[in-house]
């Protein structure tokens, strides 16, 4: 790679750092990492998915015990979605996926092969 190649991904990189959308991932995060309620339901989807996947390795897809152990894992997950620091770490990564997209379009959409009416490329 060139000099100046490499001297803008590395501008790119620290003013990615920097970023007021990457600053708001960092705090979610953190926040996230340091919640005990945020653990307690963490923990409670990780068992509610060991239950769910033991009742569907024991019983029949179909059955009641499935269906319960789906339901109580449903139950938990939307608890923890639903939680506001898992809402902002969601809202704040959202903007990170959106930001890295456009620089994706930016930077390598011109170089992919186009697929166009009839398999061909341009």
């Amino acid at each position: 790679m060139n000099k100046l190649t490499l001297e803008s991904v590395f501008a790119l990189r620290q003013a990615m750092e920097i970023d007021p959308a990457e600053l708001r991932l960092k705090e979610a995060e953190d926040a996230l990492n340091s919640s005990e309620e945020i653990q307690r339901l963490s923990r409670k989807v990780k068992e509610a998915l060991s239950e769910y996947d033991f009742a569907l390795s024991h019983f029949g897809e179909e059955s009641p015990q499935v269906k319960t152990a789906q339901r109580a894992l449903y139950l938990a997950k939307k608890e923890l979605d639903e939680h506001p620091l898992a809402m902002a770490y969601s809202q704040a990564f959202s903007e990170i996926r959106k930001r890295d997209a456009e620089i994706d379009a930016i930077l390598f959409a011109p170089f992919r092969l186009r697929v166009v009416c009839g398999g061909k490329h341009d």
